[in-house]
């Protein structure tokens, strides 16, 4: 929701630069969401300029633009996010490029999911799968071993 409040802001600026303009805002029949204050294309390093600014000014270390995009994929991929959503958004071809380029976060995943399969086998163990005598009328009062289950009365 964060994005779309923040969308609305701008498309309201937006608005109020066109109304300044007047009959020189550019028109682009491609519908951009980010132009200049008269509506043509941004420049790429003048969006970069304005970026570097931004950095000294909320006081945070250089980057470039583009680490933006590296951040985005890889914080999608540490919440969980499907890696083919993670490729749509980024606009990859393929899949394998979205895995290659960040597999950097793929064993902080792979933890996760370990965590989550020691969650679900911790509740599976509440089931007992523990060994000792079976009481059931099945088994006969044979030794109970592991994937033997026991139901809890």
């Amino acid at each position: 929701m964060i994005v779309l409040y923040a969308l609305r802001a701008h498309r309201t600026r937006q608005r109020g630069e066109r109304l300044l303009a007047g009959s020189r805002w550019h028109d682009d029949p491609r519908g951009l969401v980010f132009t200049t204050t008269g509506g043509t294309p941004m420049d790429g390093i003048a969006v970069t300029r304005r970026f570097e600014a931004l950095l000294v000014t909320a006081g945070l270390p250089r980057q470039r633009f583009h680490d933006l995009r590296d951040a985005c994929a890889s914080l999608l991929l540490a919440q969980g996010v499907s890696p083919q959503v993670v490729m749509e958004t980024l606009g990859h071809s393929q899949i394998s490029l979205t895995l290659n380029t960040y597999s950097h976060v793929i064993p902080a995943l792979g933890r996760a999911a370990a965590e989550q399969m020691d969650a679900v086998l911790a509740m599976a163990m509440s089931v007992s799968v523990l060994p000792g005598r079976c009481s059931s009328r099945h088994c006969s009062g044979r030794i109970r071993g592991p994937g033997h289950a026991r139901r809890r009365e």
